[in-house]
């Protein structure tokens, strides 16, 4: 992992304080317009989250999805699971134990938050193995922090503050997808929360072409 964990970053260790920040950055509705706008997923379909955190987007997932999420921070896990465990199942551990709990046929894969908390090889593994894992026409959605050249001055002072120390801007994170995808779309919004904030969205649908 590429993250800061000393001093105060390691208070969004723990789930009630990071809870907090997002509901001060609007972080419900966000994800709220992100589901039903960006990322679609399936009613009833299998979803695995990888850096799933708390497994706060439970909150705006269809009621009816097959639902797994990781996470190698063993307080969000708990929290989870106190929270959410009757919605899905949490399992503490990083990206590459997801192969060990379902052997793929996955309609969406979804990182949160995850590739910039990850160097650059890390990024383009982890990349693979959620491509590998998605069932045919299945979809990859992932969304990081991005810098990005002109961006309002609060978001870079924002985003220079992340706990992530691998925040890369739109061609960074393309050329990890590059490394990793046979296909892939990045688009960068500005609005998707209450505060001036730049995020790099990349989606990728496995095409049966590309097993």
């Amino acid at each position: 992992m590429s993250q800061k964990t000393t001093g105060l970053y390691q208070l969004i260790g723990f789930p009630r304080i990071y809870a907090t920040v997002q509901r001060m950055l609007g972080g419900a509705d966000a994800r709220r317009r992100m589901v039903d706008t960006l990322m679609q997923p399936p009613t009833a379909g299998r979803i695995l989250d990888l850096g799933c955190g708390a497994g706060d987007i439970l909150h705006v997932l269809p009621p009816a999805c097959d639902y797994i999420g990781i996470d190698a921070n063993p307080r969000h896990i708990e929290a989870a699971r106190s929270t959410h465990g009757s919605r899905g199942r949490f399992v503490c551990g990083d990206f590459t134990v997801a192969p060990t709990l379902r052997e793929g046929g996955e309609d969406l894969v979804i990182m949160l938050g995850l590739i910039h908390h990850l160097d650059d090889a890390a990024a383009v593994a982890a990349l693979r193995l959620a491509y590998d894992l998605l069932a045919p026409d299945g979809r990859l959605f992932a969304i990081d922090p991005c810098r990005s050249p002109n961006q309002h001055l609060i978001a870079r002072f924002l985003i220079n503050r992340d706990s992530g120390q691998a925040v890369r801007d739109e061609p960074g994170y393309r050329r990890l997808a590059e490394a990793a995808l046979p296909n892939f779309e990045t688009v960068v919004r500005h609005d998707l929360i209450r505060v001036p904030y730049t995020h790099c969205i990349l989606t990728c649908r496995r095409d049966e072409r590309h097993p």
